[in-house]
């Protein structure tokens, strides 16, 4: 099950974890420099959207190593 497949492998939760380290990151700085709430909502959407599409190419071009190592 997947439970068993993250502790077994925790490298699969890096880029979660990347990801939730970039918004975080964009978060402070955007109420540290007194952006309004729909911007930071704009801002961290495109962060988000971003962050999804490079774990997107980075897990097409991996694929086949990311399926051999959880095996």
């Amino acid at each position: 099950n997947e439970l068993e497949v993250c502790k077994n492998n925790l490298r699969t939760l890096i880029p979660v974890g990347v990801g939730m380290g970039n918004l975080a990151i964009v978060a402070v700085l955007g109420f540290w420099a007194g952006l309004s709430i729909p911007v930071m909502t704009g801002l961290l959407c495109g962060v988000y959207t971003v962050l999804a599409v490079l774990v997107y190419l980075y897990i097409r071009k991996k694929d086949i190593a990311l399926a051999d190592h959880i095996m």
